[in-house]
């Protein structure tokens, strides 16, 4: 059985896993959107639904593609995150790192336990954002980025009360 090893490309030393092996993977933002992640990932599926406990949404960086904020996820006392479990393949998970801009220092993969529907907890890889700017810990999401989000959140049946909290980020909205 293989291991995630380093892989350098570029200068930039990423996690190389091997193509045999499928991860569990933790998307939260544009990622759970089933069109874009079978575009980026098409060997991913999803798996469930689910919660990760002790963390809370955030904006804290801005992208051009998406033209504002884009999410990320930080420790947070009391609150969750909703999303969506994946399996991904060794593949899916490198081109997940470039999307993420792992080697431009956007993001950090990392692991993290979530919560499946049936109260079980399941070890999962996610990605981390990286503070774009100290002084301003939030950049607001374009229309078009929380639409990607809220259908994604549809599309894995996330409950009303996390798609009401979704959408009032429209208020802030680039």
């Amino acid at each position: 059985m293989q291991h995630c090893g380093q892989l350098i490309r570029g200068g930039c030393v990423t996690a190389r896993c091997s193509m045999l092996l499928n991860h569990d993977y933790f998307a939260y933002g544009s990622n759970l959107n089933l069109r874009q992640m079978r575009r980026r990932c098409p060997d991913s599926q999803p798996i469930d639904k689910v919660i990760l406990h002790g963390y809370q949404l955030m904006f804290p960086r801005r992208n051009m593609h998406w033209r504002g904020g884009v999410a990320g996820i930080a420790p947070a006392v009391g609150l969750h995150v909703e999303g969506a479990l994946y399996r991904a393949s060794g593949k899916d998970l490198e081109a997940l790192d470039r999307y993420e801009g792992i080697c431009e220092g956007e993001y950090i993969r990392t692991s993290v336990v979530v919560e499946m529907p049936d109260h079980s907890n399941r070890t999962a890889l996610t990605y981390l954002a990286v503070v774009e700017d100290e002084s301003e810990s939030f950049f607001a999401p374009s229309d078009r980025y929380l639409d990607a989000i809220i259908q994604g959140a549809r599309d894995h049946d996330l409950s009303c009360r996390w798609i009401q909290h979704l959408q009032a980020f429209r208020d802030f909205s680039a």
